[in-house]
This record gives C-alpha cells, sequence and structure tokens, in this order.
C-alpha cells in the first residue's frame, strides 16, 4: 500500500508478514449486500409520555417504565472453554505487554508465566505467548509520505494510533517532508464491531412522569423516582440502584436504543451505578445524588474475556466512541467525564473512523489546544474514570430546583425565588402580629 499521491519515481511498497501464521477458518457466507450499510443513517426514537392511566399502572408499576418491541440480542462474552494454544509472536517496537496479552486474549501475566517469569521486550525478539485467539499476521508495509502529509494523516489513513507510528519509526523527526519512508504494521484482522450493519429497531419507550430531580448531582433527592428495567439493550450491574428521574431515565434509553441501532454494535453494555431510589448520598460516589447520573461500562472487544477493570487495549473504543456520540446527539446531556489519560484512545477512534476533525473538537476536549475550552466539548476530563463513562443528564424544564453547580444561573434562580419566598413569609408573619395586637 503506497499513498496515491506518491509519484511514479518513489520507493515501491514492500510488504512482509509480522506475527503467528494464521489459522485457516472456513470462510463465513457473506450476508446480504442489502444488509451491509457504508454508514448509519439516524433514526427518531418514539418517545412517549404517558398519563398513569389503571392499565399503564398496573403494567409499569414495578419501574415506571415500560419497552415496547425491545428486539437487542446481546452477544455473549467469549466462553472459558476457548481453544487455547501456544505460540511464538515477534515484539514490536514500542509494544507493551497490554497490548500484547489483549491481541490474543490473554492477559499480561498469563505471558510472563509463558515465558519463565521474564517478560523482556525486545523488538524484533520472540515471546512465547498461550493464546485463546490467533489473529492475523500484522503486515508491514513503507509509506512514502508525500508533500505536506504529517504523522496524524498518515496514522488515519492506515488507522493506526499515533504513537505507534512514532514508536515504529523512531529517528524520524516531528516534521515530515515528502518523500520520507515511514514503516507501518497493518492489523487486518482487528474485529469490526459497528457500522457494518444495522442494528434492531428502535423500540416504543414510555416513562411514567412525576419522577423529579432536585439539587445537585452531589447534593440532591429524587421524588417519585422511576427505576431503569431489565432489557436486552443493556445489562444492569445492580436494578436496586438504577433511579432515576424521568427526564434523565428518558434520555438514557433513548441514547442507548438509537446506539443499538445506528452502529449495529451487538456486544455487551453494562450498566453500573444510577442513584438510590430516593437518591440522596450514595457511597462511594461523590454525586449520583439526585437521579441524573448514570455509570456505563466501556464496551470490551468480543474476543477478550470479560472483566470489570480492562486496560485501554482491551476496551472496543470505536463502540465507547458510537456510545458517547449517541449521548451527546441527544442534546440533554450536560457531560460525559472520562480520564484524560484514556481521551487520546477516544479521540484516536473518532479520527480512524473519518470523523471530522470540527465534530472530535465538539465532542472530545482531548487534545489540549491553545484557546479551546474544554467544557465546551461533551467528553471531560474526570480522574479515575478509565473504565467507564459517567453521564449526566441536563435538568429538565419541569425541574425547578434542580442544578448543577452551586451559583451557577439555575442556582441562583433557585436563591432568588427563596429569598422572595422568606420575604413574603416573613411579611405574613407580621401582618398576623398586627392583627392580634389590635
Amino acid at each position: 500500500m503506497v499513498n496515491p499521491a506518491t509519484p511514479a519515481s518513489a520507493k515501491p511498497a514492500v510488504e512482509e508478514l509480522v506475527g503467528p501464521p494464521a489459522l485457516e477458518v472456513p470462510a463465513e457466507a457473506e450476508p446480504d449486500a442489502t444488509e451491509r450499510l457504508p454508514a448509519p443513517v439516524p433514526a427518531a426514537v418514539v418517545v412517549k409520555d404517558v398519563e398513569q392511566t389503571p392499565w399503564q399502572r398496573q403494567s409499569i408499576r414495578a419501574t415506571g417504565v415500560e419497552i415496547v418491541g425491545d428486539s437487542c440480542r446481546q452477544r455473549s462474552f467469549p466462553e472459558p472453554q476457548r481453544r487455547w494454544r501456544h505460540i511464538q509472536h515477534t515484539v514490536l517496537p514500542g509494544e507493551t505487554a497490554e497490548e500484547i496479552a489483549a491481541r490474543y486474549g490473554t492477559k499480561k501475566a498469563s505471558l510472563r508465566r509463558s515465558n519463565d517469569g521474564k517478560l523482556k521486550l525486545v523488538p524484533g525478539k520472540s515471546i512465547k505467548v498461550y493464546a485463546s485467539r490467533t489473529p492475523a499476521p500484522r503486515r508491514r508495509i513503507e509509506h512514502v509520505s508525500a508533500d505536506g502529509e504529517d504523522w496524524t494523516a498518515v496514522a488515519t489513513k492506515y488507522k493506526v494510533r499515533y504513537r505507534e507510528l512514532r514508536a515504529w519509526n523512531r529517528g524520524v523527526g516531528s516534521t515530515l517532508g515528502p518523500g520520507r519512508t515511514l514503516v507501518v504494521y497493518i492489523d487486518d484482522d482487528r474485529p469490526q464491531t459497528v457500522n457494518a450493519v444495522r442494528g434492531p429497531a428502535v423500540p416504543e419507550i414510555r416513562v411514567r412522569d412525576g419522577a423529579i430531580s432536585t439539587g445537585r448531582p452531589q447534593r440532591g433527592k429524587i421524588t417519585n423516582a422511576v427505576r431503569l428495567p431489565e432489557s436486552t439493550l443493556y445489562t444492569l450491574k445492580v436494578p436496586q440502584h438504577a433511579y432515576g428521574s424521568s427526564h434523565a431515565i428518558r434520555t438514557h434509553l433513548e441514547a442507548i436504543a438509537q446506539f443499538r441501532y445506528a452502529s449495529g454494535y451487538d456486544g455487551q453494555l453494562i450498566i453500573g451505578g444510577l442513584s438510590r431510589r430516593r437518591g440522596r448520598t450514595f457511597k462511594p460516589h461523590k454525586s449520583h445524588q439526585s437521579g441524573r447520573d448514570i455509570d456505563i461500562f466501556l464496551p470490551i472487544l468480543p474476543h477478550v474475556a470479560f472483566t470489570y477493570s480492562p486496560n485501554p487495549h482491551e476496551v472496543d473504543w470505536e463502540a465507547s466512541f458510537e456510545l458517547a456520540r449517541a449521548f451527546a446527539a441527544t442534546g440533554r446531556t450536560e457531560a460525559i467525564y472520562l480520564d484524560r489519560k484514556v481521551q487520546r484512545f477516544l479521540y484516536e477512534a473518532g479520527r480512524n473512523m473519518g470523523v471530522s476533525l470540527e465534530e472530535l473538537d465538539r465532542l472530545i476536549e482531548f487534545p489540549p489546544r491553545p484557546g479551546k475550552d474544554p467544557s465546551a466539548s461533551a467528553v471531560r476530563h474526570s480522574a479515575d474514570h478509565v473504565r467507564h463513562f459517567h453521564i449526566r443528564i441536563e435538568c429538565a424544564d419541569n425541574e425547578p430546583d434542580c442544578y448543577n453547580e452551586r451559583w451557577d444561573e439555575r442556582h441562583t434562580e433557585i436563591m432568588k425565588r427563596k429569598r422572595l419566598a422568606d420575604k413574603e413569609r416573613e411579611a405574613k408573619k407580621k401582618r398576623r402580629s398586627r392583627r392580634r395586637n389590635r
């Protein structure tokens, strides 16, 4: 693969296979052409607010929510009885133990055991891997840079990470000139879990009104809460901690259903904590008190065994990007919190999927640039959020006592109303006192 812009006299591409030989797997039947879609087209989500008529109280009494036509089927995690085999892996420049383990569906500790407790990664040397998955070998090519091309453009062209590309080409300066030869290792066997086929139809969602968020996420409560129901769209980790306001629950369901439909992702989606039934303190969380917060664990690559603590190389960042995109598209998401240490992976996934720089800037605060306001992006930094999204929904129009931070615009308006009410109360007391003294 040589850059199309390369002149005819430029050095031709050189291809070389790196890694273990691929297993011969019977080819699966290609899906019908109508099932393969070049890009998902957003579809309107049917969300209905319903009155609490007697038959509806009967059907949604347990949670306050009903999902009609829920046809999603989540792909299960890899079974423990997968076929394991010993193979040899040739270490690439800059490759880490976590990255190698994730590629072969194993763990770093297993790599260490397979190599007699000594795991020294030297580029070009081989290490033993006890693998549950034998991916196709990476292809080594040489790319000749064109005029005006930079490192990011080359990384985007071949869908590799920026840091990987720099590690494969140590000694090359930060500025590329025309005619510079770069080494690129292409992974043709990376699973595509999103945007290959359309997902299940969006179900009809009915949410009981009347669940109100009061106060701020760090000090608030829920009145008449509704609970996120069991569904094939996702898996609830702790159902008794899945309460929220009507507005927030409606937004969560709308975003997740749209994510499933638009991206076609069929992997497991694990929902962590929302709020307790009445809100208020929810340890160990500092927030999650007013029914507007939700934790969603980052999707994991299909060949990786499930864990609540995946390292960044085990996360399906393309699916994570589409999930964040779906929540941001609702227009009712206050913020999506993710540690800055892993925002780079999310950003590069979007970039490699062909998302424009303008949309990436609106969605993710990474990378920091002069004049860029982090609060203007949907995905923002919050320390220790490296394994899950912490998503916060905006206050609804019918929640007059809901706000985000002390002395923000909504809180200022609440305090103004409170002062007026206090003055009116004091005036009534004085009028009563005068009447009694007559």
